[in-house]
């Protein structure tokens, strides 16, 4: 903790800030030809550290760097840092009234083909939002969620049925 605290306040990150987990805890038995002889050896003990921040480039350098925490002898799992959109509640709105608008579009140039008109609303049904590493084309019917990467696209679908006029 003292090496990684240290690591992470000499970067920039404010250490008050942190997140702890609960400290946890596994034992290693003695095994002899492969069979457990129910001696402890020892107990091990970790926790979780969470470092939030919205400055997401200092957190891929300062994770690009943990080799330095490591060289002082503390033992360090890390699993990469997550990156989210923090913003997604407000954005959720106006990408559902873009696809909206792109749908009516869409049915307007459909059905001016044939000489027809589209009317009212008669449903609509929203999809799954999709936030994917820009250039990623993945999809799934439960929504995608990349958080390995910085920059990210936002989608949905929406299905609407309009009224013919």
């Amino acid at each position: 903790m003292k090496s990684l605290s240290a690591y992470l306040k000499s970067g920039g990150i404010d250490v008050s800030k942190l997140v702890l987990s609960g400290v946890s805890t596994s034992n290693n038995e003695q095994y002899i030809n492969g069979n457990p002889t129910g001696k402890i050896l020892n107990y091990q003990a970790s926790r979780n550290i969470t470092v939030n921040s919205d400055n997401v480039y200092l957190i891929q350098t300062l994770s690009q760097g943990i080799g330095q925490v490591l060289q002082t002898g503390a033992n360090i799992v890390s699993s990469g840092p997550q990156y989210y959109v923090s913003t997604l509640q407000k954005l959720r709105p106006r990408l559902i009234a873009a696809a909206m608008s792109d749908a009516k579009s869409k049915a307007i140039a459909l059905t001016s083909a044939t000489g027809g008109s589209v009317g009212s609303v008669r449903s609509a049904r929203s999809g799954p939002f999709q936030v994917n590493a820009v250039g990623s084309g993945q999809v799934s019917s439960g929504g995608v969620y990349d958080t390995t990467t910085i920059r990210k696209t936002v989608s949905t679908t929406v299905t609407v049925i309009f009224n013919l006029g």
